[in-house]
């Protein structure tokens, strides 16, 4: 288990081009950033749109542009167009189309005879022609992606050119030929921190007036899924009352994804706060994750009950179907030897 001391660590690094700044959704459209199979970078033939700045969706972040591979032959071609990225997945939903630059209707006429898309090595689906549109879906297709590197291949078949016929061709109406598609998705996440965020555990200890005790205050986050989480947050809002000071002395974590945790003070010097990131989390509902403020309570000469309360949150920009399980609250009662609260330990 990781010890972090109160302060903050360094900024995550930024989403990857292909998913949006917090990581929600990915987009891959066609453009000069997937390669060639034999390593050149494809060409952008004709570009449609450039990159938006400012822009945080996965569109806006990237071109979107006809390409084909550097050069196009009048005899029969296969052009693989192959791209990798890191990807909190599986999606929730997934969605796809292709169109090439010929504008002709018929799969018959057209210059690129059949497409075909692979991820991760699976044959997700193949088209006559170049012109589709797959509608978004829950269905079959996001289960083809994972948490971590995806790799996807795009295998475009040119027909062999036959001037006779008009169909082949390299160049059409003046332009060269180019394939333009887009590739996209949603993620959800249903982050878990208690079954129901309304409701307040209570328990109850002994304390000795003017004594100073260390209370460990935790949290096992977890993802159940569908999809992981990007980015996120573990927060903790901790108070105490009728004590003479409190302190959190430092934090603990058990897990990779839990990263640049701090303490924050609150408004009066019983109230804190503490801030964990949440980094690439993937969906396993089974994975040990934790978080524990380590606070310390200070108690006076004399008092008859003194408690501290956290409210807990998990969560992150991601989708999340089941905003009742991101909470946990709880209250813990200290009483002295002259307590009278039925409820306090004798």
């Amino acid at each position: 288990m990781a010890f972090l001391v109160a302060g903050a660590g360094a900024a995550s690094p930024p989403a990857p081009i292909g998913l949006d700044v917090d990581g929600r959704e990915f987009a891959l459209l066609s453009n000069h950033l997937w390669t060639v199979k034999g390593g050149a970078d494809a060409k952008q033939v004709q570009t449609l749109t450039p990159i938006r700045k400012g822009g945080t969706s996965a569109r806006d972040r990237q071109e979107l542009a006809h390409i084909w591979a550097p050069r196009c032959t009048a005899a029969r071609q296969t052009v693989v167009f192959k791209r990798s990225l890191f990807m909190p997945g599986p999606l929730k939903n997934f969605t796809a189309t292709f169109s090439d630059n010929t504008y002709v209707s018929a799969p018959a006429d057209r210059a690129i005879g059949g497409v075909k898309l692979f991820v991760n090595g699976r044959h997700a689906f193949s088209i006559k022609g170049a012109s589709t549109t797959l509608q978004r879906t829950e269905r079959g297709y996001p289960r083809l992606f994972k948490h971590g590197i995806n790799t996807f291949e795009i295998h475009a078949i040119k027909r062999a050119e036959n001037k006779a016929k008009g169909t082949g061709l390299c160049r059409n109406g003046g332009r060269p030929l180019g394939l333009l598609f887009a590739l996209e998705g949603e993620f959800e996440a249903d982050l878990w921190v208690s079954t129901d965020s309304s409701r307040t555990e209570e328990d109850y200890d002994k304390a000795a007036p003017g004594s100073t005790i260390a209370v460990p205050i935790g949290v096992e986050p977890r993802n159940l899924g569908p999809s992981g989480a990007y980015k996120g947050k573990v927060v903790l809002h901790i108070s105490a009352s009728t004590v003479k000071s409190f302190e959190i002395d430092g934090v603990e974590t058990k897990g990779v994804e839990i990263e640049n945790c701090k303490v924050i003070p609150g408004t009066t010097p019983f109230m804190k706060r503490v801030e964990c990131e949440i980094d690439r989390l993937p969906p396993d509902r089974d994975r040990k994750l934790e978080v524990v403020a380590n606070a310390r309570l200070t108690f006076h000469p004399s008092f008859t009950t003194a408690w501290i309360f956290v409210a807990a949150e998990v969560n992150s920009p991601t989708r999340d179907p089941n905003g009742r399980s991101n909470g946990w609250r709880a209250i813990r009662y200290f009483c002295s030897p002259e307590a009278t609260n039925p409820k306090c330990p004798k």
